[in-house]
């Protein structure tokens, strides 16, 4: 089950979390991880502020948006001068391979890794931090539940489950070492099922939520295009969990007033994704190529179906020789081959596969959250043929650069004009810079830049007070 709605959680009984003895293990080196640490920040390590990010899922290599957008998010506060702590613990039946363990490890040299059995494997740089995780060994969980009101009375009730389901007690108990070694200034939950153990810190850590979507408004954006989220909540359990954090990130402006209604005593900021703009667009391939990149979660799987049953055939008899490329392990979900599409699965070069292609479709009918496929496209400077939802949160100055659909013939008819035409690749092209000014880091980041600025000064202040303190005991 992913936070994409891959799978189906159950919602059962309330009970306690079966206690956990938790085994603790080195992870081993990662070689060329301080070498390219220190080339970024120059400075030591534990002389900047800490960001603790809880996370189900694995921001490199990124193979999905939401594991993109963390990525991005996490490099970026490196770069803007803090030490990135990664507590990450996978869904149960997502556990990651050992090579893919210490890629990891080698990018996000602060590394946690929770299994849900309570198997813990770390490596750190931060001084204090190891021995922090390392005294979790053989420690049995406690009574989370009851200190976190985890009973039949909460306002969450219903969604308990599924709390845990991506936050077990092993996770938070570990996020509490560190909490205790580290005195982080930030722990940032990545989805609103992350927060749970926020409420628990001891510390003044700045908690953030970066919430990816909404949803409190899945039912009325997804469910009528029939595809069953799992992952959907009411306005009121969102809200209680948003109130765990002292500060709330948006992806996209309207999620972000969406989340003010539900949550208004919450503050909210929006921010979105930056994505790297391509040096130059390349020629396309002689071959009318259409490329779809996605993961397989339940969203995507019915787009890709639907295009392939109701638009695929009618291109493919107007121009014979197309082509569409899958990457991503939406790939995985095609039952049979299908004439004119080639699984590429996950390749090590996305510029490569962009490069390659005429045109970008995303065959989407709805979701939530903000369109990242759509702004690949663009960074890119390839056209892409997508539903109205592939539009939300992208800007009307560039909205334009897209080509919006209202039903599957009119997709067809998009995907087969673009394969032939180079019009709409020229207008994107002329339109770089403006792409590029909207996908910078300077404007994403921008809100929350602000953000980080206060607690940046409330933390000279700290520790100016704690200098004048020391003194006048001397």
């Amino acid at each position: 089950m992913r936070a994409d709605g891959a799978a189906a959680t159950s919602i059962g009984a309330i009970a306690p979390p079966h206690p956990v003895r938790m085994r603790v293990m080195h992870l081993a080196s990662a070689p060329g991880a301080d070498e390219r640490r220190m080339a970024v920040t120059g400075r030591d390590p534990g002389v900047r502020p800490i960001v603790v990010c809880l996370s189900h899922l694995s921001p490199y290599p990124p193979r999905a948006g939401n594991e993109y957008r963390t990525h991005r998010l996490l490099t970026w506060m490196n770069q803007r001068g803090w030490d990135v702590v990664l507590l990450y613990c996978p869904l149960s039946g997502e556990d990651p391979g050992e090579g893919q363990v210490l890629m990891l490890a080698k990018h996000y040299p602060n590394l946690i890794y929770v299994q849900h059995g309570g198997d813990i494997r770390y490596r750190f740089e931060l001084p204090h931090a190891a021995a922090a995780v390392a005294s979790l060994q053989r420690k049995v969980t406690g009574d989370l539940a009851a200190a976190l009101g985890e009973g039949p009375a909460s306002r969450t009730a219903r969604v308990i489950p599924l709390l845990r389901t991506f936050c077990p007690d092993a996770v938070i108990e570990a996020m509490l070492a560190l909490d205790d070694a580290l005195a982080p200034r930030m722990v940032l939950a990545s989805y609103v099922f992350m927060s749970r153990g926020l409420p628990l810190l001891r510390s003044s850590a700045l908690k953030v939520i970066d919430t990816h979507d909404v949803f409190s408004t899945k039912a009325a954006k997804v469910l009528p295009f029939g595809i069953n989220d799992s992952l959907a909540m009411s306005a009121s359990e969102e809200a209680d969990l948003l109130s765990r954090g002292d500060l709330v990130l948006a992806i996209q402006p309207d999620e972000a007033n969406e989340l003010r209604t539900i949550a208004p005593g919450t503050k909210v900021v929006t921010v979105g994704v930056d994505v790297a703009m391509c040096l130059a667009p390349g020629a396309s391939a002689d071959v009318p190529i259409a490329l779809l990149v996605g993961s397989g979660n339940a969203l995507n799987v019915k787009g890709l179906r639907d295009f392939l049953r109701f638009a695929w055939t009618r291109v493919r008899h107007a121009v014979p020789d197309a082509e569409l490329h899958v990457v991503g392990s939406i790939g995985s979900t095609l039952r049979n081959d299908v004439p004119g599409v080639r699984r590429l699965n996950f390749v090590d070069d996305l510029s490569s596969a962009y490069a390659a292609a005429r045109v970008v479709i995303n065959p989407v009918v709805a979701g939530t959250g903000l369109k990242i496929k759509t702004l690949e496209a663009l960074a890119h400077l390839r056209p892409i043929v997508v539903w109205p939802s592939g539009l939300d949160g992208i800007p009307m100055e560039i909205r334009a650069l897209c080509e919006a659909v209202t039903d599957w013939y009119a997709f067809s008819e998009a995907l087969i004009r673009l394969l032939r035409e180079d019009e709409r690749q020229r207008l994107i092209t002329a339109a770089r810079d403006q792409i590029a000014s909207y996908l910078a880091p300077e404007r994403v980041y921008r809100e929350l830049e602000r953000e980080l600025e206060g607690i940046s000064r409330k933390g000279r202040g700290e520790l100016a007070a704690a200098a004048v303190g020391t003194a006048i005991k001397l």
